[in-house]
């Protein structure tokens, strides 16, 4: 709790809070290319690509993930994505 405002903040990793800002800043941006780096439950994933679809944006979507898992998200995605299995540093 920030003390200052008595706003009550809970991160406990639940992306689910953030998907709709997620989502209207790739559609208020239009971005030419998104990376994202590290994928957990894919709902940062989903909301982004989302957003490049509905926006009908022409936009190149990467996601850099150690974890060859996060390649079963790509069928289940509305746009092409390239998956790249490496380190954030790489």
């Amino acid at each position: 709790m920030d003390r200052s405002t008595g706003f009550i903040y809970r991160n406990d990793g639940d992306m689910r809070s953030h998907e709709f800002l997620l989502y209207s800043l790739v559609r208020g941006i239009k971005p030419s290319r998104v990376l994202e780096i590290g994928v957990r439950s894919g709902v940062s994933t989903f909301a982004m690509t989302q957003a490049i679809s509905d926006g009908q944006i022409d936009c190149d979507y990467h996601v850099c993930d150690l974890d060859p898992a996060c390649l079963c998200l790509s069928p289940q995605l509305p746009i092409d994505v390239t998956f790249h299995i490496e380190s954030s540093d790489d």
